[in-house]
């Protein structure tokens, strides 16, 4: 027997467009979107369907800019190597930065919210009844927490949290990510700072955003910081002297 389909159309209900019109998410590009929202609300509207309200949007913007460069990370390397050799292909090189986005770079954002946001841990009423079972799902580091540099706190999660308490939107995971931090002290006698990934995870769950899209919004940063480090690579080279270092060669000429 041949196999059987929905009645509906196949597609995206994302877009629809016809002769004359764009609608995206019901609504339409050209009246209500270009010159109306920003790429943030968009990528908000595409990532959650709706546009975010004014707070919320600052969050967002805030978020984005917090994580869209880090310097010389490994992402931002392989961006530049992989523009050394195709420099006419600027999408590779973005391509390659953002396959480095896993668990201890980018991704730790992702893992953090997924934590706050399990079924085993949202339906407690107290902070500290959470975070004991934030770290129990962890099974070891908790990722969120600890910075290399950054210490005692992270700067940009004091920052990240002061906004969030301005704008209304520090709820109860903010409270479990810090009694998760409270929790890993009073056991190793080490205070480890909330991370800015830990702090956009709890903002972030807070405001309703499911974890997988958090990550979403990190990648969107990291592109334009990509970016960024290959408008440089074109003023200013460094792949070449990278190449030649792992090679033990002296510097390139």
């Amino acid at each position: 027997m041949p196999p059987t389909h929905a009645t509906q159309p196949f597609g995206s209900a994302i877009a629809r467009s016809d002769a004359t019109s764009i609608r995206i998410h019901g609504l339409d590009l050209c009246s209500e979107l270009i010159g109306h929202v920003t790429i943030t609300d968009f990528v908000a509207l595409e990532l959650r369907g709706r546009i975010p309200e004014a707070g919320e949007r600052r969050l967002l913007d805030a978020f984005m800019v917090t994580i869209a460069e880090h310097g010389s990370t490994p992402s931002t390397i392989a961006a530049r190597l992989t523009l050394l050799g195709s420099p006419d292909q600027w999408q590779s090189a973005v391509a390659a930065g953002l396959l480095g986005a896993g668990s201890r770079f980018l991704g730790s954002m992702g893992d953090c919210a997924r934590l706050l946001q399990d079924p085993a841990v949202v339906p407690q009423d107290a902070a500290g009844d959470r975070a004991a079972t934030v770290v129990e799902l962890a099974g070891g580091p908790v990722p969120g927490i600890g910075h290399p540099l950054h210490k005692p706190d992270d700067p940009r999660s004091l920052r990240l949290f002061a906004l969030a308490r301005e704008l209304g939107a520090y709820g109860p995971a903010c409270a479990t990510i810090a009694a998760v931090r409270e929790l890993l002290h009073e056991r190793s006698g080490t205070r480890l700072p909330i991370n800015a990934t830990g702090a956009i995870a709890a903002i972030g769950s807070d405001l309703g955003y499911p974890w997988p899209t958090l990550r979403g919004f990190a990648l969107v940063a990291r592109t334009v910081g990509i970016l960024g480090h290959l408008a440089e690579e074109t003023r200013a080279p460094m792949a070449q002297d990278i190449w030649d270092l792992v090679e033990g060669l002296p510097p390139h000429a």
